[in-house]
């Protein structure tokens, strides 16, 4: 049976070695672990230092707070419908003989047919040719 191999030396080690060779010149350590958060956090403020108003921030503020809230307004109607679907379903396999609700809970796991085509919700790409990519047998 093999033994896990032990690591040769430990993070702590690794980074008193670099300290000893010289490190960074910014101080090494902490600093230069840090500088990144240092950096986000000395982004430029947002709107007002691109000229922007209090009133319209206030404005864009209202805009993206009754966008969330119908955004989240919508996912619960859809969340609900679906759990509404998934009960009737239920309801209507509990209904069936006790043979039938075997079946109708198994999965069908067959394929779709290779030369069926799949609908898209996008308009054509300019110059395409379809033709070129048709399957033999294809509807």
């Amino acid at each position: 049976m093999l033994e896990p191999k032990q690591p040769s030396a430990s993070l702590a080690t690794m980074s008193n070695k670099k300290k000893k060779k010289g490190g960074d010149e910014e101080g090494g350590g902490d600093a230069s672990k840090n500088a990144w958060y240092i950096k986000i956090l000395d982004a430029p403020p947002g709107l007002l230092a691109k000229g922007v108003s209090e009133d319209q921030q206030a404005k864009f503020q209202a805009i993206g707070h009754r966008y969330n809230v119908e955004y989240n307004r919508r996912a619960a109607r859809q969340a609900g419908d679906l759990h509404r679907k998934i009960k009737l379903k239920q309801e209507a396999i509990n209904a069936l003989p006790e043979a039938l609700q075997k079946e109708a809970r198994t999965l069908d796991l067959t394929p779709f047919p290779a030369s069926r085509r799949i609908t898209t919700l996008t308009p054509p790409i300019p110059g395409f040719e379809a033709g070129k990519y048709d399957l033999p047998g294809a509807i």
